[in-house]
């Protein structure tokens, strides 16, 4: 039991890494926790074997301790913004082309975590110092889908940090920001191999990137590209094309993100497992996992469209299967695993919320949101037509005007891309 304990504590601890430190090296961070887990699992099989106990969670204890202080220290020693790796290549890399499907399902099942590349600037096909330079964060299956993408194009293609996750989920964090590609411009030495300046940036980037800033800062314009890469011919062809702007969610994707959902569940279940049995997650974690791409399937239909509700009754249904299905496996655990199985199945449809531009994140308490467009502000530069994932907006006489209030998922693009600050948003938490 006690190193259970220290399990625990070190679980904790594999958590705070990324949260306590923000400046030092992310390829750093991930190679301590690495050595973490690992040592954890060493320390868990000698407590199994040979009953350490109070040892093992003295020893697990202190090295989770002793990591967390060193990578403090060292973090504290630096100063300046977070460092990432700088790719000296100038083709790119092979293995960004390479169809890997082993790497591609790790990495869509632990999406959550980080698996960053390297920031760089590439020639693509034959581009030239007047071809179009593309932008994109340093995720390693983004970056490998936009590298497939753009493959036979003529172009250049600009890695900026994004602390190693997709576009949408840095952006809104605050970590693909302005600082982020200006940073990129500057170590990749952009201005010194493009004659144009002007630079193509994801959509879903909107709501942290500042056009105005970015031109002031690094001399480069921009504008924003298609919601999704595979439409980046399209997007060339016709930046004006409307159908490349709005999200979509398709099976694909949602059994995609389905796998993904659960992993820190799983985390939070493994270690409350620890004291009650590890034998039972053979059974617990398959069934958060089936229970996340059954919603993924039913989702479009599902009968109760707020999240909130459906969260509700879709974790009792799971909890009723699941004490039906427990009596022949656990006859003296039926409740413990409906209830796991259950309240895991109600917390994965709250976050699935949040994981497409197509829905709000339902555990954050905001009122329907309210979008206006000031007339005689609006210069009709097309800015929030062009950001908003939903389509809220259209062109009408030369000014932009709401269409589609209900479809707001408050990223707030349009807000912080308005140059005249003409469009307005209410949807403050409780307010």
């Amino acid at each position: 039991m006690a190193g259970s304990y220290g399990l625990l504590v070190a679980g904790i601890a594999v958590f705070a890494v990324d949260l306590v430190l923000v400046r030092s090296l992310l390829q750093r961070k991930i190679l301590c926790i690495k050595i973490l887990i690992a040592a954890l699992i060493v320390v868990w099989v000698l407590d199994f074997a040979f009953e350490l106990s109070g040892s093992a969670a003295a020893v697990t204890l202190s090295f989770s301790a002793a990591l967390l202080v060193i990578l403090i220290l060292l973090d504290t020693l630096k100063s300046g913004g977070p460092e990432f790796r700088v790719s000296a290549a100038d083709r790119l890399p092979r293995r960004y082309l390479r169809r890997r499907p082993f790497k591609t399902a790790a990495e869509t099942v632990l999406r959550l975590f980080p698996f960053p590349e390297p920031v760089g600037l590439y020639r693509i096909g034959s581009a030239g110092a007047d071809s179009p330079v593309l932008v994109t964060g340093n995720f390693d299956l983004t970056l490998r889908r936009v590298c497939s993408a753009l493959n036979n194009l003529d172009c250049w293609l600009l890695v900026c940090d994004s602390r190693g996750v997709n576009v949408w989920c840095s952006s809104m964090a605050g970590h693909f920001t302005t600082a982020s590609v200006v940073r990129a411009i500057q170590r990749s030495g952009l201005s010194g191999r493009v004659s144009s300046r002007l630079l193509i940036l994801p959509q879903l980037c909107a709501s942290a990137v500042s056009l105005e800033e970015l031109k002031e800062r690094s001399g480069f314009q921009a504008r924003f590209g298609p919601l999704y890469i595979r439409d980046i011919r399209r997007y060339l062809g016709n930046p004006s094309d409307p159908d490349i702007r709005s999200a979509v969610f398709p099976l694909k994707d949602r059994l995609e993100m389905s796998l993904g959902a659960p992993i820190l569940l799983s985390i939070v279940v493994a270690l409350i497992y620890n004291f009650i049995g590890l034998g039972h997650l053979f059974v617990v974690l398959p069934s958060l996992y089936i229970a996340s791409l059954l919603h993924a399937s039913v989702f479009p239909r599902r009968p109760l469209v707020r999240i909130g509700p459906w969260a509700l009754l879709y974790g009792v249904a799971v909890f009723l299967l699941a004490g039906l299905l427990s009596r022949g496996l656990f006859p003296d655990h039926v409740l413990l695993y409906a209830l796991t199985v259950g309240v895991g199945a109600a917390y994965l449809v709250t976050e699935f919320s949040g994981w497409s531009p197509l829905l709000k994140y339902s555990l954050i308490p905001y009122k329907k949101p309210r979008v206006r467009v000031e007339e005689e502000i609006c210069i009709g530069c097309r800015r929030c037509v062009e950001v908003c994932p939903r389509a809220v907006f259209r062109m009408e006489g030369g000014s932009a005007e709401v269409v589609q209030e209900d479809r707001c998922v408050v990223c707030r693009s349009c807000f912080r891309q308005c140059p005249k600050g003409a469009v307005t948003i209410f949807s403050l938490i409780f307010s």
